[in-house]
């Protein structure tokens, strides 16, 4: 929920968009949170998949197994696909009577 606040925007007109933050992130920074991102999903898919693993022992029914089976192929997928095109943040461009003005919502 973006609240707009009391800016000074003669016109009353607002450009809504978004903006890749890789793109304006210096590549040091870039190489960094990527990094960090893909050690959280590898963690996060890793934790899943062990517990598809032990579920999938556990299950007495054929049907079942194969269900978990299918889980777990598609979480292993994702885990071989993994892509990070990093965050997305909102921005609103205005001019306020001299100059353009942009805020980023990073929430």
């Amino acid at each position: 929920d973006l609240k707009i606040g009391k800016w000074a925007n003669p016109s009353g007109e607002y450009r809504i968009g978004l903006k890749r933050a890789y793109t304006f992130f210096p590549p040091g920074l870039v190489s960094r949170v990527k990094e960090e991102r893909k050690k959280a999903f590898t963690e996060q898919q890793a934790a899943l998949l062990n517990k598809l693993y032990e579920q999938k022992k556990a299950a007495s029914a054929t049907e079942e197994q194969d269900k978990i089976q299918l889980l777990i192929t598609q979480a292993e997928a994702m885990m071989n696909s993994y892509n990070d095109s990093g965050p997305i943040y909102d921005c609103v461009v205005f001019h306020d009577g001299k100059v353009w003005r942009a805020v980023i919502d990073i929430t």
